[in-house]
């Protein structure tokens, strides 16, 4: 079930790819401090956060998720089981890029005042325009190029393991020893695939512990061979 962090109502993928097909999709840059989250960026990971997807008849989306403090409605901008059906919307998600919140959230976030004025803003910003902050880019080899910063960041799909996707949709259903345990049994991970469960064991507590401890350890093998 969705979960409490700071004030607001946090959901899983899982808990999203459930919810009713009407219902909005709303994120969160989680790169930068909200008060109402209670997050904790690290010093200097502010960043602009755009990734791309494929639509059903193929069409490449490039979708931003702008430094802001107010929510995201991207079910406006692609349609939601297109997002949900995503490998990099997943991917930042589980990165701990963005964070997926209910509709009374944001509407709580967006009822403080100056909130409008602030999603005015970042409505009109787009990606050629965002030179303000470092870009976060999820999915980096492509079929179709994104101007950022005045370069061109590829953006595709990445190749991750889909049972990995699985193991870190599942991980806060049970025990920290349970997701250890789980961990064990994928064998072999890439870099990003243990970055990705340590950043994902770290947002579900000191319970989780043991998972960031395995996981950075087989980061040391990995680095060593």
């Amino acid at each position: 079930m969705p979960r409490k962090q700071g004030q607001l109502t946090v959901m899983s993928l899982t808990e999203a790819q459930r919810s009713a097909p009407g219902d909005a999709l709303w994120v969160l840059n989680n790169t930068v401090y909200n008060d109402l989250l209670e997050n904790n960026p690290k010093p200097g990971d502010k960043s602009n956060v755009i990734f791309s997807m494929r639509s059903n008849n193929g069409e490449v989306h490039t979708v931003p998720v702008f430094v802001s403090w107010v929510p995201t409605c991207l079910s406006e901008i692609v349609p939601k089981d297109t997002l949900l059906r995503s490998q990099n919307f997943m991917r930042a998600v589980n990165l701990g890029k963005l964070v997926i919140i209910d509709e009374q959230s944001a509407q709580k976030i967006l009822s403080i005042p100056g909130a409008l004025q602030e999603q005015e803003r970042v409505r009109r910003l787009d990606i050629n325009s965002a030179t303000g902050d470092a870009l976060g880019a999820i999915g980096e080899t492509a079929d179709t190029a994104v101007k950022v910063e005045g370069t061109e960041v590829a953006a595709q799909e990445p190749t991750v393991n889909p049972t990995v996707i699985s193991y870190l949709e599942l991980m806060e259903t049970g025990t920290g020893m349970e997701a250890l345990n789980s961990l064990r049994s994928l064998g072999k991970l890439s870099n990003e695939e243990l970055s990705m469960v340590i950043s994902k064991a770290k947002s579900l507590g000191e319970d989780y512990r043991p998972v960031v401890e395995y996981a950075r350890g087989r980061l040391g093998t990995k680095k060593a061979e």
